[in-house]
């Protein structure tokens, strides 16, 4: 009770609240982890791990697999509904961290302090932003703004050309050359892939629910419409140089926190750091926000790190 008293003193004394995201936010929603994902019955049986399935090499060397695995998880996204937590977020947004002034002023700091060039004519965040490193879109599907996220592992909303080599002239050991080009593809929200979850197997026929007539969307392998190559999410995987980073949210990121930095030193802003499910396999989030509270002036700054299982 007495931490809970300290988070919400924290809160009401704070001017801004950023939230970093991982993938313990997700699992209350009932998503799997990394971990229960590579002790499934199927990845136990078959000595598979979460990298062997998340990889380009996957694609291929087994896309039935590949699609399967990334079928699964885009029915599984489009299916479950995001847990309470999402909604807590944005209710803590709108009654403590919703100041017209200081989103205006953190706007202005932007443009001055802008480390990556952006479209300063389109929404800027103000007081309040979100950091993931999930990849399941919930915090678009709760009412957070697409200029307040940085979904910095991509999303599996888009798909991209997965970069498969598709030129006579590149070595034929080289199995990627790159995307042919940089165009995202948006997910309809009616498409299902077909997908067996338990022997991880995939067809390349019709999905399970397409869009009739669309040369993308109605393939269960999508492909890409300029070059006929893989179509894949556009999300990190391991191993992988063919990610295609979402430019506007990484700007919007990288230019708020300049702008963040300049608020607390120059008009004595206060900064809440809500860390919530983020553990050790992918600390990116964690690193980011103990340098952030560093950096920040001592006293204006404060991390909250909501994980039972690595609170440290």
């Amino acid at each position: 009770m007495e931490t809970l008293e300290k988070v919400a003193k924290l809160i009401l004394d704070s001017d801004i609240l950023i939230v970093g995201a991982g993938a313990g936010m997700s699992a209350d929603s009932g998503l799997k982890t990394y971990a229960t994902i590579s002790s499934s019955p199927y990845f136990e049986q078959h000595n598979l791990t979460y990298r062997d399935v998340a990889s380009p090499d996957c694609l291929s060397k087994n896309p039935s697999q590949y699609y399967a695995w990334v079928g699964g998880n885009h029915n599984t996204f489009t299916r479950t509904d995001p847990h309470e937590e999402y909604a807590i977020l944005q209710r803590l947004k709108q009654r403590y961290f919703s100041n017209p002034s200081l989103d205006e002023r953190i706007g202005e700091l932007m443009k001055e302090k802008q480390l990556r060039q952006f479209d300063s004519s389109q929404p800027l965040p103000g007081a309040f932003f979100v950091y993931t490193t999930n990849v399941d879109s919930y915090f678009l599907k709760t009412g957070v703004r697409p200029h307040e996220l940085c979904q910095d592992h991509g999303s599996y909303k888009y798909f991209q050309c997965s970069g498969l080599r598709r030129s006579p002239d590149v070595p034929e050991f080289k199995t990627f050359e790159g995307p042919c080009d940089k165009t995202l593809y948006e997910v309809p929200p009616k498409f299902r892939f077909d997908v067996d979850w338990e022997t991880m197997t995939s067809g390349d026929g019709l999905p399970l629910v397409g869009v009739d007539g669309d040369p993308v969307w109605n393939l269960n392998r999508p492909l890409c419409p300029r070059c006929k190559k893989a179509l894949r999410p556009n999300v990190y995987q391991f191993g992988g140089q063919c990610f295609i980073p979402n430019q506007t949210e990484s700007a919007n990121w990288l230019n708020f926190l300049e702008a963040v930095k300049a608020s607390v030193q120059r008009d004595s802003t206060k900064v809440l750091l809500l860390e919530i499910g983020v553990g050790l396999r992918v600390p990116k989030i964690r690193t980011a926000f103990e340098s952030l509270a560093r950096t920040l002036t001592p006293g204006h700054c404060h991390l909250v790190r909501v994980n039972p299982d690595f609170p440290d």
